[in-house]
């Protein structure tokens, strides 16, 4: 991993392990006031398409495309914090030069979301004000070709998406609500750093990510107070997006 990498990943498990719960996230709340647990301690899964398109800098102005389908399996240790793993196929390819898209390779890695702060109206609050991180550190590699040969690469990410959520509760006075539980928008700031390599016969051609800063936003829609579905699209030069199904048990 490269010096970035490993400073980025060292930084999110550091505030992972120190960071107090804040005092605003009441815990001990019904699980419904949370729209986005169904339990301050639980076990979350998912399931996620992602595009993933970013200027790399290599001449020629090249850039990197891929198709990922992953699968993520979180720990949830209190309401404000989620712990996970994930994995899938991913399928890559060069756009700017006559490379056929890759068949599916292996893909890996973990990651935490941590609610930092809140603002919400009290324990019967519908609505809440969130500022969020999330980090997280990706393996991915296209399967080898006899012509083209494989990418693999790493991603080192972290962004602080500002969250807004906005409950509906099942009581009478909004009973005719009921067809969905909450929604969530958020957006705000992204940090990527990826690091790769082109192998070919010709010989390997290192890569990395030609834009750091960028910027991510999305929404979700809880169904019911453990089960969403969700949205995001991320600009780092170029735009990606992803579109997933979460349940908390």
């Amino acid at each position: 991993m490269k010096p970035f990498a490993r400073l980025l990943a060292a930084a999110g498990l550091a505030a992972a392990c120190a960071l107090p719960a804040p005092a605003v996230m009441h815990p001990d709340h019904d699980p419904s006031q949370a729209a986005f647990s169904s339990s301050p301690v639980s076990i979350s899964a998912a399931a996620s398409y992602l595009r993933v398109a970013r200027p790399l800098d290599l001449s020629g102005d090249l850039s990197l495309r891929a198709d990922a389908f992953d699968a993520m399996l979180g720990w949830r240790p209190a309401v404000w914090c989620l712990l996970y793993l994930h994995g899938g196929a991913t399928r890559a390819k060069i756009p700017e030069t006559p490379m056929d898209t890759s068949k599916f390779g292996p893909a890996a890695g973990l990651g935490a979301t941590l609610d930092l702060w809140q603002i919400d109206d009290g324990d019967e609050s519908a609505w809440r004000f969130l500022v969020r991180l999330e980090g997280r550190w990706t393996w991915r590699s296209t399967a080898d070709d006899d012509l083209w040969g494989k990418l693999s690469w790493t991603e080192a990410y972290a962004a602080v998406p500002f969250v807004y959520s906005l409950r509906f509760s099942r009581r009478a006075k909004v009973g005719y609500r009921d067809e969905f539980h909450a929604i969530e928008v958020f957006g705000g700031p992204a940090l990527s750093k990826i690091d790769g390599t082109w192998k070919r016969d010709a010989g390997d051609t290192d890569f990395s990510e030609d834009k750091l800063f960028g910027l991510v936003g999305g929404g979700e829609l809880w169904l019911f107070p453990n089960l969403c579905f969700g949205g995001r699209a991320e600009y780092f030069g170029k735009t990606g997006f992803s579109a997933y199904v979460r349940y908390d048990f």
